[in-house]
C-alpha cells in the first residue's frame, strides 16, 4: 500500500512539472526566457566569451587591475566613423593607462568577420587613471573606427587593446555591440 501511495505522488509531481514546463512555450512554439535564464546565459558569456544571446557584454581578462563598462558606440553617417565610449576604473597604482592603437591589434569585426581599424591612429589613448574612480575613455576622431557602412546596426566584436604596466596588459573584447548612427558621443 505505501508503494502504491509513493508512485502515486511521485506521479502527481511529475505530471505537475510536465505542465509547469509546458506553460512556458508561448503559441508560436518557442521557448520564453525567464529572468533567471537570462542571467545564465549572460554569466556564461562573460565566462567563456561566447555569444549566447544578443545582449552587449563585456570580457576583461584584465579585471584584476582594471573594470570596464562600456558605455556607446556612435556612428557618423557622412564620415563613415564608428566612435567608441566606455568607462574604466583602475584598481592598481599605476597612474596612468593606455588604450586603443591600431599598431596593439585593436579593431572591431561584424558578423560576416569583416575588419574595421581605427581612422589613423597609430599609438594608443593615454589616459590618467587615478585608484578607484571611474574614468571615462573616448576613442574618437582619428582613434574612431572608419568606413563603417551606415547598414551596419552592430559589431560583433571590439578587441581593444589595454596597457595598465607590463604584468597587465591585453586585449578586453566588447561583444554584441549596437551602433547609434547620428547620435554624437555623449
Amino acid at each position: 500500500m505505501k508503494k502504491v501511495i509513493l508512485m502515486l505522488v511521485i506521479a502527481m509531481f511529475t505530471a505537475g512539472s510536465v505542465v509547469a514546463q509546458n506553460d512556458s512555450i508561448p503559441g508560436d512554439g518557442k521557448k520564453k526566457g525567464g529572468k533567471f535564464s537570462s542571467f545564465i546565459k549572460r554569466t556564461g558569456e562573460r565566462a567563456t566569451g561566447i555569444n549566447m544571446t544578443d545582449e552587449p557584454f563585456v570580457v576583461n581578462p584584465l579585471k584584476s587591475a582594471v573594470e570596464v563598462e562600456f558605455v556607446g558606440a556612435y556612428g557618423d553617417p557622412s564620415t563613415g566613423k564608428v566612435s567608441v565610449v566606455f568607462k574604466v576604473m583602475n584598481k592598481t597604482y599605476a597612474k596612468t593607462m593606455n588604450f586603443g592603437g591600431s599598431l596593439n591589434r585593436t579593431a572591431a569585426f561584424d558578423k560576416s568577420g569583416k575588419t574595421y581599424k581605427p581612422y589613423n591612429s597609430q599609438g594608443p589613448i593615454g589616459e590618467d587613471t587615478p585608484k578607484g574612480i571611474w574614468i571615462e575613455v573616448r576613442c574618437v576622431g582619428g582613434d574612431a573606427f572608419s568606413d563603417v557602412p551606415e547598414t551596419l546596426a552592430a559589431f560583433e566584436l571590439i578587441n581593444m587593446y589595454c596597457y595598465v604596466d607590463a604584468n597587465n596588459r591585453g586585449l578586453i573584447e566588447f561583444r554584441n555591440i549596437p551602433i547609434q548612427w547620428g547620435v554624437a558621443p555623449e
